[in-house]
């Protein structure tokens, strides 16, 4: 038993050598959505680490295995929907991200659970969720041709 917790506590330090390479990019204002300040408060607690070029990496961010996921979770909600490039997605695009949005909002799977459970602050609202939903079809509207 000592012997297996030893190897295990190896493994633990060995794996930290293991850094992900995390970015933060500059912020261009004149590409970056720009909501309201309601909207914008709300996003702020719940949306922006994982889907903007400016993320908050809390310390435990950095301790392995935890900071594999963390990295991967920004690294794909940069990907798939970042409000800081908002001006240079094409406006098919946005119309499908903006669907998106809607839907992973109304049915709770954004934010994340695991993203929930370290961010109290993120939970939503009924109110706030359709704050979101409100402004995400007021943003679609104003892309109709």
């Amino acid at each position: 038993m000592k012997l297996a917790l030893q190897i295990l506590l190896g493994v633990f330090i060995l794996i930290q050598i293991i850094r992900p390479d995390r970015e933060n990019f500059p912020i261009d204002e004149k590409k970056a959505l720009h909501p309201p300040k309601q909207v914008e408060e709300i996003m702020q607690r719940a949306c922006n680490d994982c889907h903007t070029n400016h993320t908050n990496f809390p310390w435990y961010s950095n301790i392995a295995p935890l900071s594999w996921t963390i990295d991967y979770h920004v690294d794909v909600g940069r990907e798939r929907f970042n409000i800081s490039n908002w001006s240079d997605i094409p406006k098919k695009e946005k119309k499908r991200l903006i669907n998106r949005a809607i839907q992973t909002v109304r049915n709770n799977v954004m934010p994340l659970p695991s993203y929930k459970w370290l961010h109290k602050d993120a939970r939503l609202t009924q109110k706030e969720k359709q704050i979101l939903i409100n402004y995400f079809e007021s943003l679609q509207d104003s892309l109709e041709d």
